[in-house]
Parts: structure tokens; C-alpha cells; sequence
């Protein structure tokens, strides 16, 4: 045993105390023994399942791509770009990052080493009963729950005083030095990345790395296997990271890793040697939900194995994550999420089975102050315009499909609500490939029914609804607001 030295201490037998995973079968050894056999505690709920004939495969090429030394260097594009990315998709990937082909390839040999291992040595570097470190498959709490398709080997790589050794293959030629030139050159990439949410944050540029105290990195090599039936496994279910973020290293050659943007899932086509970003649950809760912590999974195929390394950047535990004071405002940004320590959220999303943002709601204030930020106007129709001005129309479109709401306003308002709805349906018509009159037609003798709604006062407004959450059984609505009382709330990617 070669053990790691830090701070004068060895820590190579020490457990996390992050939580635990339960023992599962192998599945490299499964699909050796049979690689038709599918067992059936791996087979999703079929709501679960993947849908390989509805994947968005096309919005792959619409996934972020940012320049890192181009954002290094202070590039403003790249810093908008960057931003948009946070914000909008919560992953991107990233090339020029500085990490030499040969780090990138030795890694990936590395980890190829490692699962080409025969199981009985792979065995020696079991995760302990109560720990997450090591070979296996975690996130599992139950003798009932879903397993995924993958084996993986979880190792908490930085600082080296934190190392657990005992689980480390280091009699493997080159693993260790390979994860030792990796995990140094991802941190360099990290401290990069970090000093530029910080300035989008409003903090100093060493404003994140600060807060991180003694900055953590873990490490997931996760192995793949071919499996005969795709369509009914995951090779990772659903969630999102409790990390700040999370920095992927991708097979170059095999689309596995699915992110779920506006309700569709994704494939994230690998570019060579790019690296994979995505924000974290931390960075979200840090950033007030400005910055999205997005739910993904892996999917398998029956052609090839696959391998990939998520490097996840965790603050120390001790730390207390919440929303930063400057990106909270009480009228147009209020508070979204409560205060924790670091650790009892690690432990909170480590001790249960992956289940999309399940985690971060745990986090979440409550109801009556989740509502979307009023600086986030709804779009404004000129109803007055509406009729030839394309400018107005395409407006019109896009507040359709992004929201579902919009504002009108002209002095037609006022009139015969009748009139408006004609004038709205006939460019939802067109809009929609028919004649002008095409919705007018459809709904023939066409009724309007009219609700006058009175709020009172509420001396705990914290515990009541005025009006419980619903969509409305009509084709479209008019609603006329209070001039100067704020109550009407819409959730738009699930604010």
C-alpha cells in the first residue's frame, strides 16, 4: 500500500460519514455470465423507461459549447454566453480548458484498467458498510428499489488528506498518478470557472473559492455495460448533482449522458476531449435559483460499453449553503431557499435513492414565496396591432408557446371582449395552419362566461390560496387585473 500523506496525516482507513449503499449484483459480471439476461429489478416503470423515438435529438447542437480560454481571458461574448448557459440550460460543454490530450487519455485508460479488472479483484475495493467510497453502485437504500445499469468506483480525490487509500486500486500501474494529474489540472479548470460566477454573482472573483473553505472533489468512474434490452433500463436514473458543480469527461465516441430541458430529454453529444460542465444543486440554491441545477440520466445501448468520470466540486462540510445576500431581493427576488449545513444536505441526498429534483425541493422555502420574479414581465400585446404587424404576431407566438399568458393592452381592451377574442383566434389560426376563421368556425355558436372574483384580506396570507393551482377549461382567457395589488402567479419552468 502506497499511502497519501496530508497535513501530517494519513486518513486512509477513515469513513466519510456521508452515508451509505447498499450491496447489488455486478452488472459487468451479469452481462458476462449472460449478456441476454435483463433481471427484472433493473427494468424501469415503464413512465420511467427511456423513449428512444421521442428524444430531442435535434436541441443537442443548441447545448451550450463555451471557450475556456476565450472566458479566461475575459472575453465579454464568452462571459454572455457563459451566463445564458448557467441560467437556461444549467450544462454546457467546454473546450480549450487547458488539460493536456495526454492527462484526458490517461485517465480514460486509467478507469478501462480498472473495470477490465476480473471481479474477484475488483471485489477488494467494495464500498464499506457505511460508507459511499469505493466499487459498487450507490444511492441505493432499499431491497425494492430500481437498479441502474452500471457499476461504478466513487473516490473522493482532493485534497489528498481526505483519501481513503485503502479503496484505491494503487497496485494498478498508472491509476493513481493518472487520477493525481487529472484531479489537479480539473481543479485549475474549477477555480476558473468559479471566479466567473462569482463576478456574475456580485461577489470578488475569489468570492465562491472562499466560501468553499477546504474545497472538495470527488470523483465517479462509472462503467456502462451493453444491455440486450435498452429500451428498459437507465444507466443512471434521474436527479441532479449536490454539488457546486460537476465536470464530466465523456466517451468520445458513444452518446449516453440525457439532460431534461423544457420537459424533453436531451442526448448530449460527446466533442473530443471537451469536458462537460453542469451547475449543481449548491450553485442553485447559492445563486437563489437564478442558475439551474437540471435533472439528467444515462442511458444504455446494446452495441458497446461505455465509461465516463464525473468530478463533482463539493464545499467543505461544515460550510452553510443558502442564497447569497446579493441575489436576494425582497420585492423582485425573495428568498427561495432556507439555510443548511453542507453536510446535512449530503448526507440528505446520499441516503436516498436518485429522484429528479426531489433534493433541492427539500430545500425550498415555503409556497407563498416560490413565485416567479416580477421583473420577469409577462409579454404585451398591442391588440391595436395585432392584426398586420408581424413584429406583433411573432410576439404573439412565442408568448403562446414560452408561457401560456400575456398582457393586452389598446383602448379595444376596454370595448367588446368579444371583438378581442376573434382578433386572438384568428392569428392563433393562422399560427396554427388554418384559415383565419378556422378556430371561429370550430367553436361555432361560441359562449363567454364571466367570473368576478373577490379576495379578502387574510390575516395569514402564509397558509391560504385565493385561488388553488389550476389550468383553465377554455380556450383562452381574459383576465382583468387589480392596478395596483400584485396576487395573479403562473408557474413557468416549475416557478
Amino acid at each position: 500500500m502506497d499511502p497519501e500523506v496530508g497535513n501530517g496525516c494519513v486518513q486512509e482507513d477513515e469513513e466519510l460519514g456521508w452515508g451509505k449503499s447498499l450491496p447489488v449484483p455486478s452488472v459487468q459480471e451479469i452481462v458476462r455470465n449472460d449478456s441476454l439476461c435483463v433481471p427484472e429489478r433493473y427494468i424501469q416503470e415503464r413512465q420511467n423507461r427511456p423513449d428512444y423515438h421521442s428524444e430531442v435529438s435535434y436541441a443537442s447542437s443548441e447545448i451550450p459549447v463555451i471557450n475556456m480560454s476565450l472566458l479566461a481571458n475575459g472575453d465579454k461574448d464568452e462571459l454572455r454566453k457563459f451566463d445564458i448557459a448557467c441560467k437556461e440550460w444549467g450544462f454546457f460543454q467546454i473546450t480549450n480548458h487547458g488539460i493536456a490530450e495526454t492527462v484526458i487519455h490517461n485517465m480514460k485508460d486509467a478507469i478501462a484498467a480498472f473495470f477490465q479488472l476480473p471481479f474477484d479483484e475488483k471485489k477488494k475495493y467494495t464500498m464499506p458498510a457505511n460508507d459511499v467510497q469505493g466499487y459498487g453502485q450507490g444511492y441505493v437504500v432499499s431491497e425494492q428499489q430500481k437498479l441502474d445499469w452500471s457499476d461504478v468506483l466513487f473516490l473522493v480525490t482532493l485534497p489528498p488528506s481526505v483519501r481513503n487509500l485503502k479503496l484505491w486500486p494503487v497496485a494498478l500501474p498508472g491509476f493513481k498518478e493518472s487520477i493525481d494529474q487529472y484531479s489537479t489540472e480539473i481543479r485549475k479548470v474549477t477555480e476558473e470557472i468559479f471566479a466567473k460566477l462569482s463576478l456574475l454573482m456580485g461577489m470578488d472573483t475569489d468570492g465562491l473559492k472562499m466560501l468553499h473553505g477546504e474545497m472538495k472533489q470527488a470523483t465517479r468512474m462509472n462503467y456502462y455495460p451493453t444491455c440486450s434490452r435498452p429500451e428498459l433500463v437507465l444507466g443512471v436514473s434521474p436527479h441532479s448533482d449536490a454539488s457546486t458543480i460537476t465536470l464530466l469527461l465523456q466517451d468520445d465516441k458513444i452518446t449516453g449522458l440525457q439532460i431534461k430541458h423544457k420537459d424533453s430529454w436531451i442526448p448530449v453529444k460527446p466533442i473530443p476531449d471537451a469536458i462537460v460542465v453542469n451547475i449543481g444543486d449548491v450553485a442553485e440554491v447559492l445563486s437563489n435559483g437564478l442558475y439551474k441545477s437540471v435533472e439528467h440520466r444515462a442511458v444504455t445501448n446494446d452495441k458497446k460499453a461505455r465509461m465516463s468520470v464525473a468530478t463533482f466540486v463539493i464545499p467543505s462540510e461544515e460550510v452553510e449553503i443558502g442564497p447569497l445576500e446579493s441575489m436576494v431581493d425582497d420585492k423582485q427576488f425573495p428568498r427561495m431557499y432556507r439555510n443548511m449545513k453542507y453536510v446535512d444536505y449530503l448526507r440528505h441526498t446520499l441516503e436516498r435513492k436518485m429522484d429528479g429534483k426531489a433534493h433541492t425541493e427539500y430545500l425550498k422555502l415555503p409556497l407563498d414565496t416560490e413565485f416567479y420574479p416580477a421583473s420577469l414581465k409577462l409579454p404585451v400585446m398591442d391588440f391595436s396591432l395585432a392584426s398586420g404587424d408581424e413584429d406583433e404576431q411573432r410576439k404573439l407566438d412565442g408568448a403562446c408557446k414560452e408561457s401560456g399568458f400575456f398582457q393586452g393592452c389598446s383602448s379595444t381592451i376596454l370595448g367588446r371582449i368579444q371583438r378581442v377574442a376573434e382578433e386572438v383566434l384568428a392569428k392563433l389560426s393562422l399560427l396554427m395552419g388554418m384559415d383565419k376563421d378556422g378556430l371561429k368556425m370550430l367553436h361555432r355558436e361560441m359562449k363567454q362566461a364571466v367570473r368576478m372574483n373577490y379576495y379578502p384580506t387574510c390575516s395569514r396570507p402564509d397558509l391560504v390560496h385565493g385561488v388553488s393551482p389550476h389550468s383553465d377549461a377554455c380556450t383562452i382567457t381574459f383576465l382583468l387585473l387589480d392596478d395596483e395589488i400584485t396576487a395573479l402567479q403562473i408557474k413557468h419552468k416549475d416557478k
